[in-house]
């Protein structure tokens, strides 16, 4: 990763990490001081085009905003994920940190300019897509193939293939899916392991170590809900003001249903087919009860 510090300014508010200005020397009007991530990731958007000019970016570039974290002294650390005429840039993430209204630092996956590389797709067929790969390497167009499998312990596979688009020699191979051990905050037990899906950098609330059984956050609502993710695999506060912490405890008490029906009756999952249970949490407002279903058990 390459660091950089610049000495612009940028609008920065206690909690939506940043808005959308003009300049990056504007005030910023108030902004509540708990945004949730959606609004975060907003503000980002509408802040994405100034950081662009700074970091001196081609015309054809865009920064699309990925993930926002907040450390406790107050500093921002905003992921931009790039694109070039449309086509993801393997290698092309930043990350641009702020404090006090100040850029204080932006590191890059690469330095490569990308600057008079053309888009055209070219007369090689694939049936992959087309992204600019710049990943430790002179910026090329590449096929990206994915293949979806499932290995013998039932781990899910995501396969991600990189080909030059020119030559067809492969650039660069790895599984996205990766099993990770994070930590969680829970209500009633402190802190707990939990085994968690890291897929690129994003780890998900989802075990893959038994039969890939997860979390979803209904958020007061009902249905499907959406799976937990978290940038740094640590989960939760111990308190309901961080509605991850449910998530911990869901987690947590699923794994330890699992384990007993292995180890006391032999079973790999309730139904004994190897699937983990999907479980639901903040189903509804002010619902302090929980049930169980035949269809959280595929």
């Amino acid at each position: 990763m390459k660091r950089k510090t610049l000495g612009i300014t940028t609008a920065l508010v206690a909690g939506a990490a940043l808005a959308a200005t003009g300049t990056l020397g504007a005030n910023a009007a108030p902004q509540p001081r708990n945004p949730t991530q959606q609004e975060a990731l907003h503000a980002a958007a509408g802040q994405a085009g100034t950081i662009s000019s700074a970091l001196g970016l081609s015309g054809g570039e865009q920064l699309v905003p990925r993930d926002v974290v907040r450390d406790a002294d107050g500093t921002h650390h905003l992921r931009f994920d790039r694109t070039l005429n449309g086509l993801k840039v393997i290698g092309g993430d930043l990350v641009v940190a702020q404090k006090s209204g100040r850029v204080t630092d932006v590191t890059k996956a690469s330095e490569a300019s990308l600057a008079g590389l053309g888009t055209a797709a070219p007369a090689t067929a694939s049936n992959g897509t087309l992204v600019v790969f710049a990943l430790d390497h002179a910026p090329v167009l590449a096929w990206e193939t994915v293949t979806h499998s499932v290995k013998d312990d039932q781990t899910p596979s995501e396969l991600h293939t990189f080909t030059d688009a020119r030559t067809g020699h492969t650039l660069l191979t790895y599984d996205g899916v990766h099993h990770a051990e994070g930590t969680g905050q829970s209500t009633y037990t402190g802190t707990v392991a939990l085994n968690t899906t890291q897929s690129g950098s994003t780890f998900q609330l989802k075990d893959p170590a038994r039969g890939n059984q997860a979390v979803n956050n209904l958020n007061n609502g009902t249905g499907t809900g959406t799976l937990f993710t978290d940038a740094d695999n640590k989960w939760g506060n111990g308190t309901y003001t961080d509605k991850a912490t449910a998530g911990v405890d869901a987690a947590f008490g699923a794994a330890k249903t699992w384990d007993y029906y292995k180890t006391v009756h032999g079973r790999s999952g309730i139904k004994n087919n190897g699937q983990g249970a999907l479980s639901k949490v903040h189903y509804g407002n002010n619902y302090s009860n929980a049930f169980w279903s035949d269809s959280c058990f595929a």
